[in-house]
């Protein structure tokens, strides 16, 4: 892969855009939960459709944050990546910390001990060595998969390996994404990257100047953020409904 063709520090709008269409379907998925949640709206949301669509959306989340790991990482020289990379994720996770911290005093029974955030960041720091190799992540995520494949064997469950995949009897949590299975999205957008980036030149010159292209790439641009106060904008919203 050529990465000097990605040095720019333009942002792509076509990667941005696709974030944002992931952000705003959490924020739908979320809305939902929230109603059932507080108002007990008559919704299934843990068969079906809304079902899958929660995971759809991790696991996309998990996909682009492994092909921008890659973008990211073709930006940097060698003596810089690990400082960078470290920075990146530790940020992240000290915002999946506060995520935990107040799911932890306002719902202790449905604690956030390990969501999306905590799985994105550990995934970076991680699995940032492999952004140069692709056909190693994808080694790595043959591994997970026959890791996974041999989850229902497994009985071993502990506190301490919830960030893992093996939680406790009992265990419930608002939102779990542990490592085992939810790093295979993440380890396939690292190895398919080179193909997927190849075409992003084509596609900015495309959408440079496509208003809904542009409109979903400003919420794609600022998901962190959005995550962290969507819900708090949600809950208040739907609590004020009578």
């Amino acid at each position: 892969m050529a990465y000097g063709q990605f040095r720019a520090k333009e942002r792509w709008i076509a990667l941005d855009a696709i974030r944002g269409i992931i952000f705003l379907g959490m924020v739908l998925y979320h809305l939902l939960f929230d109603l059932v949640f507080f108002k007990e709206y008559p919704v299934e949301l843990y068969t079906g459709f809304w079902y899958w669509m929660a995971r759809s959306i991790a696991g996309s989340f998990l996909f682009i944050a492994g092909i921008s790991l890659v973008l990211s990482d073709s930006r940097l020289s060698l003596r810089h990546r690990f400082g960078h990379h470290m920075k990146r994720g530790f940020q992240i996770l000290g915002a999946g910390i506060l995520i935990t911290v107040v799911t932890m005093n306002l719902f202790p029974e449905n604690t956030i001990w390990f969501g999306i955030l905590h799985a994105i960041a550990l995934c970076i720091i991680l699995f940032w060595p492999l952004t140069r190799h692709p056909k190693r992540a994808g080694a790595a995520a043959l591994i997970v998969l026959v890791i996974i494949a041999l989850l229902p064997s497994l009985s071993y469950a502990s506190p301490w390996l919830i960030w893992f995949g093996f939680p406790p009897a009992g265990f419930q949590s608002f939102d779990y994404v542990p490592l085992i299975p939810w790093s295979l999205p993440f380890l396939l957008g690292i190895s398919t990257a080179p193909i997927l980036l190849s075409k992003l030149p084509k596609a900015q010159r495309s959408l440079r100047n496509h208003v809904l292209a542009r409109s979903l790439a400003w919420f794609g641009r600022r998901t962190l953020v959005g995550y962290l106060i969507h819900q708090p904008i949600l809950v208040s919203l739907v609590l004020m409904l009578a």
